[in-house]
């Protein structure tokens, strides 16, 4: 089954609506709240709705990118001693 996904913030919430009894009961759709990393969603009115959240990973996970940017906090703050 195909998928349309409305963002929230360029689009107003009738004009979803309006699109969604337009294009009828064979697509499933989702709203992508307006800054936010989540997408939300139901594909039907009697179910739970899902949830679509999208991993950030910072670099500093990541244990050679910690290392750095420890040297780089102590170098930096000694030249500002």
């Amino acid at each position: 089954m195909e998928e349309i996904i409305f963002c929230s913030g360029t689009v107003p919430s009738s004009e979803i609506m309006q699109w969604m009894t337009r294009l009828g009961s064979q697509l499933r759709y989702k709203i992508a709240p307006d800054q936010s990393l989540s997408i939300i969603g139901s594909s039907s009115k009697n179910s739970t709705g899902e949830l679509y959240t999208f991993e950030i990973q910072y670099n500093l996970a990541n244990p050679y990118q910690r290392r750095n940017k420890r040297l780089f906090d102590l170098l930096f703050s000694i030249l500002i001693f």
